[in-house]
């Protein structure tokens, strides 16, 4: 449990939007064997890409999450969106 209020709420927000971030992104119906794990997944490298973003003005590990999106997607059997 969050010690501070504003703690509190940042926890009610993401539950709630992982909880919807799971339905909304269909990874049941894309095939991945796992969705719930993918969706906890995808939202932790994109929550880290951003806070590693705020580091690294330019560059930086956040350069390799088109690559390790498509890895995640992979492992969980999900065909990779093609891009263009």
């Amino acid at each position: 449990m969050p010690a501070s209020p504003g703690g509190s709420c940042a926890a009610s927000s993401t539950n709630t939007s992982r909880r919807s971030g799971v339905a909304c992104a269909s990874w049941r119906v894309r095939g991945a064997r796992e969705p719930e794990v993918l969706g906890d997944a995808l939202r932790l490298l994109l929550e880290g890409g951003y806070h590693t973003r705020l580091v690294f003005s330019s560059g930086g590990p956040v350069s390799s999450i088109v690559k390790a999106v498509r890895a995640l997607l992979d492992a969980h059997g999900v065909p990779a969106l093609e891009s263009g």
